[in-house]
């Protein structure tokens, strides 16, 4: 029964990453439940003794990103959604993994990032001029969905776990 668990718990997962990542494409907002999610399906794969005691260290690290998020969320650097889902990840990627999350999360940050100021370029130089005039002072306000590529790197994380990569 435990295989069939610790895949439940990684369905489960990736599948609220998914779906952070879409709603936060669509509407720049992540449901909490996305979140929550994570962290119940972390339980769930704990419970199977999967983690081999290190439990601990991943609430640390859980702790930890969530408490640097607080910091960024008051600052007004960061979404609440981004570091809840940030925080929930961080979980799932423990010490072991945590350097490859922000890696990955970093590199598909950054491409989202280019997208975004590509596409603002676009609309500000080539669009038509009436679509620029109805657009108006919202093109240069375009946020970056983050929720993206935080999923993507804990898709990273999942895929690790569910051994699909080296």
């Amino acid at each position: 029964m435990t295989p069939y668990v610790i895949q439940l718990s990684l369905l489960a997962a990736a599948s609220a990453l998914l779906v952070a990542a879409g709603s936060d494409l669509r509407r720049y907002l992540i449901p909490d439940t996305c979140s929550l999610i994570l962290l119940a399906s972390f339980a769930l794969y704990a419970l199977t003794g999967a983690t081999q005691g290190a439990w601990p260290l991943h609430l640390a690290i859980f702790a930890l990103v969530f408490l640097i998020g607080l910091g960024l969320f008051a600052a007004g650097l960061a979404g609440g959604g981004d570091v809840k889902l940030l925080a929930a990840t961080a979980l799932w990627a423990g010490p072991a993994l945590l350097a490859g999350l922000v890696v990955i999360m970093s590199l598909a940050g950054g491409l989202l990032a280019v997208i975004v100021l590509t596409r603002i370029w676009w609309l500000r130089r080539l669009a038509p001029a009436d679509l620029r005039e109805h657009l108006g002072a919202s093109i240069a306000q375009q946020p970056i969905p983050y929720g993206v590529a935080i999923a993507s790197g804990g898709l990273f994380v999942l895929a690790r776990y569910a051994g699909l990569l080296g």
